[in-house]
């Protein structure tokens, strides 16, 4: 499978597709949601998520209002 660099995200640019405000959260995402999507590239200071697999957890996971 290709993969198009343009579709790989750091922790930063996950928080902002996702709407919130800091890349810390993420972290907070992944221990909180079982179903949070892996990483498909983890270095010892990097992690890359795919923009499709982060939209889909997106869509089965809407903001809440308050």
């Amino acid at each position: 499978m290709k993969i198009d660099p343009l579709d790989l995200l750091d922790s930063t640019e996950v928080a902002q597709l996702l709407g919130v405000a800091s890349r810390n959260v993420v972290d907070v995402y992944q221990n909180r949601h079982a179903d949070f999507p892996q990483p498909i590239v983890r270095k010892t200071r990097v992690r890359l998520w795919l923009r499709q697999d982060i939209l889909q957890w997106r869509k089965a996971h809407p903001p809440q209002t308050r």
